[in-house]
């Protein structure tokens, strides 16, 4: 009835333990977007070891969910609709936490186009296999579809943008014969993919120097960040003598075989993750670090990892260079909340509590 507190919360979570063990798909649909609340649902399944829950948000922003982890997925309505009465497929329930694999992806596509055989599952090439192969596939079968409104982008679209599936999962960009490209989808794609920088960058490089466009008041807030950091003498996130040899960056640095102290520990996640080289006065986009916070994570820099850090679910490669400002205030939002220090635990270590200032610091800087 609206109440809350300890003791309330400790008898609503023994109420659901009475469920454990039981034949039971428990589906939670939320309507509202406070963070605490949100927070609250989301890590329910921490306190329950033999019960299934899939908890769902609003349409918009469970469609924006799954664009940060998956965005070549259009989130249409018959989706969301499928999750809300309980239909129990384990991928929905991966779909807006973190990117599939190529076999959820084919497990996806197969249950999404099995409309068109009869008595069964679509049957598509393995794209573990053969990406391209099972890409050509799915427009075949795509162009039979009609097109969906896609919330994100707020157009029609086909359920699979082919192109942004290829940049995401393809090892190989630069020899891979050319795509099909979906009938529907030509002139969106062609722009989308254009607007993200998707092609001509690695897909290995978390971090570019090109700068995402982003719309609306952000803009206005990053260019005069970037201007406070050119301009101050001394600005609170630029490293002195970057250049020294001594603060040479390698790959120790990145793969935990390295320790440093509180200071030097400073320096390489200023130089590795924050600052735009060469000069290091001025923070990264908060795309950029944002999409790239994990390479901060535990074994980097010789810490000691922590049970927290596997709440993260990090956002797919690109999902943030659309230039959709709700997304990336999603994403921020997220960020911010894992990094919030009422939400960190008790039991860090001195360098890791470090670790998480620095983090959140940096990134309100950049917001």
């Amino acid at each position: 009835y609206g109440n809350e507190g300890t003791i309330i919360t400790q008898k609503f979570i023994q109420a659901l333990k009475t469920l454990e063990n039981l034949p039971v798909w428990l589906v939670i649909r939320l309507c509202t977007d406070d963070d605490s609340v949100v927070d609250f649902y989301n890590n329910l399944d921490a306190h329950l070891n033999n019960l299934d829950i899939d908890v769902v948000d609003d349409y918009y922003g469970e469609a924006i969910e799954v664009f940060l982890r998956n965005p070549w997925l259009n989130y249409a309505l018959p989706l969301h609709r499928f999750r809300e009465i309980g239909f129990r497929v384990d991928i929905f329930d991966a779909i807006d936490e973190r990117p599939l694999t190529l076999n959820e992806i084919g497990q996806l596509c197969s249950l999404l186009f099995s409309g068109h055989t009869q008595g069964g599952l679509v049957s598509l090439p393995d794209p573990n296999v053969n990406l391209v192969a099972f890409l050509n596939a799915v427009s075949l079968v795509m162009n039979k579809e009609l097109p969906q409104w896609n919330p994100v982008h707020k157009k029609l679209s086909p359920w699979i943008d082919l192109q942004r599936l290829h940049f995401n999962y393809a090892s190989d960009h630069t020899n891979a014969p050319p795509l099909p490209i979906h009938s529907t989808n030509e002139a969106t794609t062609k722009k989308d993919i254009h607007n993200s920088h998707a092609f001509g960058h690695s897909k290995t490089a978390t971090i570019s120097n090109d700068v995402p466009t982003i719309t609306g008041s952000h803009l206005g807030r990053s260019k005069k960040k970037e201007q406070q950091y050119n301009t101050q003498s001394t600005p609170s996130h630029e490293m002195r003598n970057t250049h020294d040899p001594k603060l040479a960056i390698n790959a120790n640095t990145l793969n935990g075989s390295t320790s440093f102290n509180q200071e030097e520990l400073k320096r390489h996640i200023l130089i590795e993750w924050a600052l735009n080289p060469p000069s290091y006065k001025s923070l990264r986009s908060i795309a950029q670090l944002v999409s790239s916070l994990n390479v901060t994570f535990p074994p980097a820099f010789g810490l000691k990892s922590h049970e927290y850090f596997r709440k993260w679910k990090p956002f797919s490669a690109g999902a943030l260079e659309t230039g959709d400002e709700a997304v990336l205030k999603k994403a921020v939002r997220k960020t911010k909340v894992f990094l919030h220090p009422d939400k960190r635990p008790n039991d860090l270590s001195p360098n890791l509590e470090f670790l998480f200032k620095m983090l959140w610091d940096v990134i309100s800087d950049a917001w």
